[in-house]
């Protein structure tokens, strides 16, 4: 069996308030990557371009963490857009730059973009793929549950 992972980070989630944003990191972010380092556990890590620039601001030495952790191969960074966009409800020119801006601040960041992305709040449309690509990812990540049991046959 093979056991592929990843968490979303989101720190523009409303429940989070600003000024808590710096113990999320400290209390939820760090742990993932200590995990990664010290016990060799590989998994991937997503988030809007957003959120880790927020992240980079307030603790620049975890965004070079994850940098590092993903240049050795033991962490994976999934993308996801500048923000986190609804994209069945937004115009394409919306979902198209965002997730262009998304790839392009990723770079400035990580220092590379990522191939593969989280469909944003699992809201599918067939339409987005097009966005996706010409973005330069070649795979998206959707949550399967829901769709499954609304076309199982």
């Amino acid at each position: 069996m093979q056991l592929i992972t990843f968490f979303h980070l989101n720190l523009a989630f409303s429940s989070i308030p600003e000024e808590q944003r710096g113990n999320v990191i400290a209390r939820c972010y760090w742990p993932l990557l200590n995990i990664v380092e010290r016990h060799k556990v590989p998994f991937g890590i997503e988030a809007s371009a957003y959120t880790l620039q927020v992240i980079q601001d307030i603790d620049p030495g975890w965004v070079t963490k994850l940098r590092q952790l993903c240049d050795s191969g033991l962490c994976e960074f999934v993308g996801a857009g500048y923000a986190q966009v609804i994209g069945p409800l937004a115009p394409a020119a919306v979902n198209h730059h965002n997730l262009r801006l998304g790839q392009q601040s990723y770079e400035a960041i990580l220092g590379k973009k990522p191939l593969v992305a989280l469909v944003n709040e699992q809201a599918y449309a067939a339409g987005l793929v097009p966005h996706y690509l010409d973005a330069g990812y070649e795979a998206i990540i959707m949550e399967w549950d829901n769709a499954y049991r609304a076309h199982s046959g």
